[in-house]
């Protein structure tokens, strides 16, 4: 018995051994250290843009369309042109107040206090609005021509003949705009025959349309063609 327990001590775990295997097992059951939570930058809150207010339009006053005369009284006609008969005078720095106009605004029909409706050339007096938010007036027919007699050997002015009385028949008006100073002359050749003597400013001549051979006569010189009048003739003049 006594070889028995020896041999049993003898394979039995030392104390060292014990030892050591309580410590691994103390190392093994060690909890491990949780690391520590790494700081997150959070951005800052961006600033929201406000939007702006949008400012209201703004009425835009268009002022009332007058003419200014100049330095000196004019004269005022009863249609645009020196051909018509002068109606009045409006005093120097007046201001008129404009109805309608001709020609490219080169007249203005105006009303005026004491004279009642009338025109005045832009020379004389200064528009405050441009030409275009003005509307085309109705032009009175000329004094200075005619369709009639036959002209004299004199050349009396807007005088016309031919073609029995198919030639008074339905005339259509041509606007002249004489910028050369002095008279000019126009004759028509054709189913009619016409002959005007036309002065300086602007002003009408009444034809029966259709095609005609012409002659015109100004500044020295003589032009000579054929064309097709009709309502939608011009006539300009200049040197």
């Amino acid at each position: 018995m006594l070889i028995v327990a020896i041999g049993l001590a003898a394979c039995g775990p030392s104390a060292e051994e014990l030892a050591a295997t309580s410590a691994a097992e103390t190392e093994a059951a060690a909890p491990t250290e949780t690391p520590e939570p790494t700081a997150t930058d959070t951005p800052e809150p961006t600033a929201t843009e406000v939007p702006t207010e949008t400012p209201e339009p703004t009425a835009t006053l268009t002022p009332e369309p007058v003419a200014v005369v100049g330095d000196e009284d004019v004269p005022l006609r009863e249609g645009p042109g020196t051909v018509y008969t002068q109606a009045g005078t409006a005093a120097a720095g007046e201001e008129l107040e404009v109805l309608g106009q001709a020609y490219d605004c080169e007249w203005v029909e105006v009303r005026i206090l004491g004279v009642g409706e009338a025109w005045v050339s832009t020379e004389d007096a200064e528009l405050n609005v441009p030409c275009e938010g003005l509307e085309e007036a109705t032009i009175p027919p000329t004094p200075a021509v005619a369709v009639g007699a036959p002209p004299a050997s004199s050349g009396d002015t807007g005088d016309s003949s031919g073609g029995g009385d198919t030639c008074g028949n339905n005339p259509v008006a041509i606007p002249v705009n004489n910028k050369t100073g002095e008279n000019a002359t126009i004759s028509l050749s054709g189913d009619c025959t016409y002959y005007f003597t036309v002065p300086p400013g602007t002003s009408q001549i009444f034809v029966v349309a259709g095609r005609y051979t012409y002659t015109f006569n100004y500044c020295g010189q003589t032009y000579s063609g054929v064309h097709a009048i009709n309502s939608n003739w011009r006539l300009t003049f200049k040197c």
